[in-house]
């Protein structure tokens, strides 16, 4: 009877194809370096306004992007949050309930008074960020609180020829949606920190800021602002 013969088996040659692999992505590598990208023109592309990208229906329900078709990694537990009704007043799918991390981060002083949230609760995360008028209508205001600085007017400006004899020394700016100094100037120090006890009168202009001659306690000047101290036109 015929005996067989074991063949040793052959061990698999690796060397030389992970070097011609290697060899391949190097090529392909140093290929893509020496390619010259053309810039996308965008000079032609309409950005959409705020009212083009979202709205909202008379029972308050706003709708933007988050009512699209899915597209890969679109989060879709989100809910929509007012500044102004300081409340989660929209739910989108089915987010977690918020945390105190959330309602730390929604409730910031950050935000301007009647803002749109669109947060993901699950990463703590703004999406998107919109202002609304008083009807809710989405609108192009700020979005973040801006600080003012201060107001000049001639009660607090040097004339042309110098002459400041008709002028208040010290005068302060008092916010009546708040009664509260926000601004001052005293001519003789240069300060602008002036210690000033408001004493709110019903009879001021609403919605303003008044300039006060402190020598006097009158009244100089006035002009209207909004809820963030912006003059308006």
């Amino acid at each position: 009877m015929k005996q067989s013969t074991q063949v040793p088996q052959r061990p698999w040659r690796v060397g030389p194809l992970p070097a011609l692999a290697a060899a391949v992505v190097i090529f392909l590598l140093s290929g893509c370096a020496t390619q010259t990208l053309e810039p996308l023109d965008v000079s032609d592309v309409q950005v959409l306004t705020v009212a083009e990208r979202f709205s909202v229906d008379t029972d308050g329900t706003y709708h933007g992007w988050w009512d699209q078709s899915q597209l890969p990694g679109k989060p879709t537990n989100l809910i929509i949050f007012s500044t102004k009704q300081n409340k989660v007043i929209q739910r989108i799918g089915t987010p977690p309930e918020l945390t105190a991390d959330n309602y730390s981060f929604l409730r910031s002083s950050r935000w301007a008074n009647n803002v749109i949230i669109v947060l993901d609760p699950a990463r703590n995360r703004t999406l998107e960020t919109f202002a609304v008028d008083l009807d809710g209508n989405p609108t192009t205001g700020p979005v973040r609180v801006i600080t003012i600085d201060g107001y000049e007017g001639w009660w607090n400006s040097t004339p042309e020829n110098g002459d400041l004899r008709r002028l208040p020394n010290e005068t302060v700016a008092v916010n009546t949606r708040s009664n509260k100094v926000v601004d001052g100037y005293n001519r003789t120090t240069k300060s602008t920190k002036i210690s000033y006890t408001v004493h709110p009168n019903p009879a001021w202009p609403q919605e303003s800021v008044i300039i006060i001659d402190t020598a006097t306690n009158k009244i100089v000047d006035s002009f209207p602002v909004d809820e963030n101290g912006n003059p308006k036109n």
